[in-house]
């Protein structure tokens, strides 16, 4: 059910568009192979940042209103797994939540993410 919302997403922090668009953009992008990527894009040379590896969802909920939540394991080229989870609104907003490498719920997350907007990706990677 959620596939088609889910699959080849991106959550940006940039509601302009994407990066240049916005000094700084914050994105998570989730491709229907399996693969995943943060990515902090700046103007500045040498500052961003890049996460690349898979995900593996883990649960998913879908609610009569539009708005729906998914939860996946991340796995970064290093092994390092973590935990996110995530609530999308009907609007497209999207807030999460991330649990660091070795912590996972009931635990508090490390660090509350967002907000963000929902955007489907032409391409991923």
């Amino acid at each position: 059910h959620l596939a088609p919302f889910f699959l080849s997403s991106r959550f940006t922090d940039c509601a302009a568009g994407e990066w240049p668009a916005c000094a700084v953009e914050l994105r998570y992008d989730h491709c229907t192979d399996g693969g995943w990527s943060f990515r902090r894009l700046t103007p500045t040379a040498g500052a961003d940042i890049t996460s690349v590896g898979r995900y593996v969802v883990t649960g998913a909920l879908a609610r009569t209103d539009g708005s729906w939540g998914i939860e996946y394991l991340s796995e970064l080229a290093g092994g390092s797994t973590s935990f996110y989870s995530w609530d999308v609104a009907a609007d497209g907003r999207v807030t999460g939540r991330y649990w660091a490498p070795g912590a996972a719920p009931p635990e508090p997350p490390t660090e509350l993410l967002g907000p963000f907007v929902h955007r489907k990706l032409v391409a991923c990677g």
